[in-house]
């Protein structure tokens, strides 16, 4: 999920909740298959539920564009989950603007607004979910029930300047956002509690 956030400056009042203005929010979410026994279908209904959240097509990839941590296809084959190499066992959707905002809202509410203090010095970062039901999705006995992560990036405008193909350069240290800004920026958006690491959350 990267928030391209408005005039988010290090001069910025952090209690004034009106400046965060999301020109732009794309909303990364994952589903993996943890049971791998009849992969195929249990593939395609992880289509189905990230299409009902986000009312976009899913995708299958081993990288993702945004955000590169994991590989969504198996690199080995390993005969006692009924899996061969590069098998396809996960899927994940890109959501931007309002959807992607109400997607988030839907999701820190599950976790009653409380996340570990697991951001990255990037402004990184995630959660999981361990029903895909919380969500507001109605329960369907063939479908079954699945759970997923969210990943949330946050950017201030300017960053492209790191990943376009021409011109390409590097941002400002003073531009980016930090660990400190992002957990903050939680905070004050959301009235979100960050936890220690120790703490027990569901």
């Amino acid at each position: 999920m990267v928030m391209l956030l408005k005039d988010m400056s290090r001069s910025i009042d952090f209690q004034a909740a009106a400046l965060f203005v999301e020109k732009q929010t794309r909303v990364f979410t994952y589903a993996k298959i943890k049971n791998f026994n009849a992969i195929s279908l249990r593939r395609k209904k992880r289509l189905e539920v990230l299409e009902q959240l986000s009312g976009q097509s899913p995708v299958f990839s081993k990288r993702c564009n945004d955000i590169v941590l994991f590989l969504l296809t198996t690199r080995y084959t390993v005969r006692s989950f009924g899996i061969r190499r590069n098998e396809k066992i996960a899927c994940y959707v890109t959501v931007r603007g309002d959807k992607a905002m109400q997607l988030l809202e839907r999701g820190l509410k599950v976790k009653e607004y409380e996340l570990l203090r697991n951001f990255s010095d990037t402004g990184c970062f995630g959660f999981g979910i361990q029903e895909h039901i919380d969500l507001g999705i109605k329960y369907d006995p063939s479908t079954g029930i699945y759970g997923m992560d969210l990943y949330v990036v946050l950017e201030r405008p300017g960053y492209c300047v790191g990943r376009r193909r021409r011109c390409k350069s590097r941002v400002g240290i003073q531009h980016r956002v930090t660990k400190e800004n992002a957990m903050k920026w939680f905070e004050v958006k959301y009235e979100g509690v960050i936890l220690n690491k120790s703490s027990n959350i569901a």
